[in-house]
């Protein structure tokens, strides 16, 4: 039998199948009924059983409690007829306590609620409706496969993950740079549009370049750009955009933007000037490969407050550029994490040159789609299927 990974992430995933299992085969868990709205602020029986739920799909710490407790109800059933038996118990006990205040859908709760609305493309109101219920109904054994899932893709990666390494997780918004086992940098991140959706693959990241320019993609200068420039033309100055016909820049004026059309692109192309208003942001995590992928900061820094973050043509955006670079930089190049700061901070400056600092040794990075993964409190989250990749690996996988 292949060795499994020997990834603290692989072990704890495993750990974690084998406790929905057992949840799967004693009848799955309890449906929570769909009966009324609640409203934040309101209180209701199935408050308890709803933050159980959320626990179980990582959204509430405490995973390994609720866990243990599942195991005791477990243990104290002795026939088919004990789940129900369970039920007529735990309503019996809130009925003789109709004050609890684990009834009560509070201030804790609501952002809770409203963010697995959002994962889950529902309304974002904050109110448990039948939708909301539905989603959180959904039966044990989905979960049991998307724990096998992300636990087959762990298995596709290299055995030696590198002693330094960046990890990224597209379906779960989010890169780690792991140094001898430990998690140095955890940052949120911007992925693929669903019908421009990112890559999966292993490769390496050979340097740093602080203050790119952008030559603009001829499909990006075609479906976003060209339009943008003929509605305010003033848009070119004030992101330092140029014009280059076959590698000759041209003036931009409104002569050359009114006879300008999608079939212009090529020999025309945009190219975006260094600066903190470039798409790429203050620095580029170059990374090899044929897909014309990298990761990079973002002068639009709002977006990471969404929680559903599929905004890129491809790319990967990093929430946080210092400390990624910092990562990077430190200890495999001559810069110090100061320098490397005070590189970033450009606060004033507008004579900005591209600088591209190579990493005396390549930094392995894998960049995967799991939809099950490890947080940092140890809970296994379950995230939404995006780019609906799940379907089709469930069916190779036979699960």
């Amino acid at each position: 039998q292949e060795q499994a990974p020997q990834i603290p992430e692989y072990a704890r995933l495993s750990e974690a199948l084998k406790d929905y299992i057992e949840i799967a085969e004693n009848g799955g868990w309890t449906a929570i009924e769909t009966g009324g709205v609640i409203e934040p602020g309101q209180v209701d029986k199935r408050i308890p059983q709803i933050r159980e739920r959320l626990q179980l799909l990582g959204r509430v710490d405490g995973q390994n409690t609720m866990f243990d407790r599942l195991r005791d109800r477990f243990a104290s059933m002795t026939d088919k007829a004990s789940e129900k038996a369970v039920k007529q118990v735990s309503k019996a006990d809130k009925e003789a306590a109709k004050e609890n205040p684990e009834w009560v859908y509070n201030e804790d709760l609501e952002p809770v609620i409203r963010e697995f609305q959002e994962r889950r493309g529902s309304k974002i109101d904050g109110i448990i409706g039948p939708k909301t219920i539905a989603e959180l109904n959904k039966p044990v054994e989905e979960r049991v496969a998307q724990i096998k899932m992300a636990m087959e893709q762990w298995r596709w990666l290299p055995k030696d993950l590198g002693n330094k390494y960046v990890f990224v997780n597209t379906a779960g918004y989010y890169a780690k740079g792991v140094e001898n086992g430990e998690v140095k940098v955890n940052t949120p991140i911007i992925v693929g549009q669903v019908a421009h959706p990112t890559p999966s693959f292993s490769s390496y990241i050979p340097n740093v370049k602080f203050y790119p320019d952008w030559t603009v993609p001829t499909s990006i200068a075609q479906r976003y750009l060209l339009d943008k420039v003929r509605n305010n033309p003033s848009v070119v100055s004030t992101l330092g955009y140029e014009l280059y016909e076959d590698g000759t820049r041209v003036p931009l004026n409104a002569t050359t933007i009114g006879r300008l059309s999608e079939a212009s692109f090529p020999p025309y192309r945009f190219r975006q000037k260094p600066g903190s208003e470039n798409a790429l942001g203050l620095v580029r995590f170059s990374v090899e490969n044929d897909y014309a992928i990298y990761l990079h900061d973002t002068p639009k820094d709002s977006l990471f407050e969404e929680t559903n973050r599929n905004f890129s043509s491809g790319c990967v955006r990093v929430g946080q550029p210092v400390q990624m670079a910092q990562f990077l930089l430190v200890g495999n190049s001559k810069l110090s994490a100061g320098e490397v700061a005070s590189m970033l901070d450009v606060a004033g400056r507008s004579d900005l040159k591209t600088n591209i600092v190579p990493l005396e040794n390549k930094v392995p990075v894998h960049i995967m789609y799991m939809t099950a993964w490890v947080d940092d409190n140890n809970n296994i989250r379950f995230e939404n299927d995006a780019y609906s990749r799940d379907a089709k690996l469930k069916a190779a996988m036979g699960i």
